[in-house]
């Protein structure tokens, strides 16, 4: 990416998100990290099981992180702005930072062995949440456009979570596979049985959803149940989701969930409602929301 195509793109930020001008930092030298083996994401999300990691001893999270620049390529650029966060009650002041590198790098300034991030790949891009005791961050890299993007805040993984996808969104990236005509959507990523579960949760005609996908290497007729809802069901069928296997569970009260298993990736998903459930609404919203690594031609 040049220059000019780079800075139109910070613009595009600015548009929606940002206030203040860029101010760039002063240039060192960087380190680059190694990114853990994604599973994928399709979501958007919402309340997370996080690891927390622990902060370098030698750099706090205010300090500017050691990046450096080919002097053919922008400076590292940080921007603030404020976004209310309703879990907090109050307004957060977030930092984005982006930076033209060949190569994924640091711009967390929070980097460390201990921490234990979660990764996974949203459309192409990996994507990496970790938080420690007073900080979360979010951090992806656009190999092609050779663009490093950092985004960090004191707030929870979820609100962090959220924002940065919206911000992926305006880049471009789609992230969001809730409907046109979902409101209040939100992004979530957690550990769940070993599992690292990617949810989108969101409302339409007052009925919550709640949407996860993760990745297993284990391949088996019981497949995982990953939607976590603890709930007992009065009913229960088997019925399939294109090509996958799947087995719905509902209540007369109009709580249910389908779940179903996507073989040939190894992709495991579940759709829960809190109200209004049926076997035809469970499968109607499946099938809107299941995008098939395979061609659908065949359904």
């Amino acid at each position: 990416m040049n220059k000019k195509k780079f800075e139109h793109w910070m613009n595009s930020i600015d548009d929606t998100y940002l206030e203040e001008a860029a101010v760039p930092m002063k240039k060192k030298n960087y380190r680059y990290f190694a990114m853990a083996a994604a599973a994928c994401l399709v979501l958007a999300a919402t309340g997370l099981l996080l690891r927390q990691g622990l902060l370098p001893d030698t750099q706090s999270p205010n300090e500017p992180p050691e990046i450096s620049g080919e002097p053919d390529t922008c400076e590292l650029i940080t921007k603030q702005f404020t976004k209310y966060d309703e879990i907090k009650n109050e307004d957060i002041e977030y930092t984005i930072l982006s930076h033209i590198v060949a190569e994924p790098a640091d711009l967390s300034g929070m980097e460390a062995a201990d921490a234990e991030p979660l990764v996974w790949v949203v459309d192409g891009l990996e994507i990496k949440l970790c938080s420690t005791n007073d900080m979360a961050w979010a951090s992806w890299y656009d190999a092609n456009q050779g663009t490093q993007w950092c985004l960090k805040a004191n707030t929870s993984t979820l609100s962090l979570l959220t924002t940065a996808m919206d911000i992926v969104q305006d880049l471009g990236y789609n992230v969001n596979v809730a409907p046109a005509d979902a409101v209040n959507i939100t992004y979530n990523a957690f550990l769940l049985n070993g599992l690292t579960v990617a949810e989108t949760s969101f409302v339409i005609e007052d009925i919550r959803y709640s949407f996860r996908m993760a990745a297993t290497s284990e391949i088996a007729e019981d497949f995982a149940d990953i939607s976590g809802t603890g709930t007992e069901y009065d009913m229960q069928t088997a019925s399939e989701v294109g090509w996958c296997p799947a087995k719905l569970y509902f209540n007369e009260n109009g709580e249910g969930k389908i779940i179903w298993f996507d073989i040939v990736p190894g992709l495991l998903y579940s759709l829960s409602m809190e109200t209004n459930a049926s076997e035809e609404a469970l499968l109607t919203m499946a099938h809107e929301l299941f995008s098939p690594a395979q061609d659908a031609a065949n359904w």
